[in-house]
């Protein structure tokens, strides 16, 4: 479970990053910065996000569910602990 949890860190902090670079892209004036974000936009829609939703919506809905999937681990984690401990 320890590299589980390490792995859902690294993706949080992956989409912590996604999300301050297309924030940044979006503002930015430079064209290549705005095809990034276009990019980045496009590539969410193609994988299901919703109509009306934002990019930042859905780094924001991504980073609930890492969350909640490290809760999920961590209660796994407990459970088997006190299993362990009664034997």
């Amino acid at each position: 479970e320890e590299d589980e949890l390490e792995q859902l860190d690294l993706i949080e902090e992956l989409l912590e990053k996604q999300k301050l670079m297309y924030f940044r892209c979006k503002l930015s004036k430079d064209e290549d910065a705005m095809l990034v974000a276009e990019n980045m936009r496009e590539s969410l829609r193609q994988m299901g996000m919703p109509r009306g939703a934002t990019v930042e919506q859905m780094f924001d809905n991504l980073k609930g569910s890492i969350r909640k999937l490290k809760e999920t681990l961590d209660n796994q984690s407990g459970l088997r602990q006190r299993r362990f401990s009664k034997l």
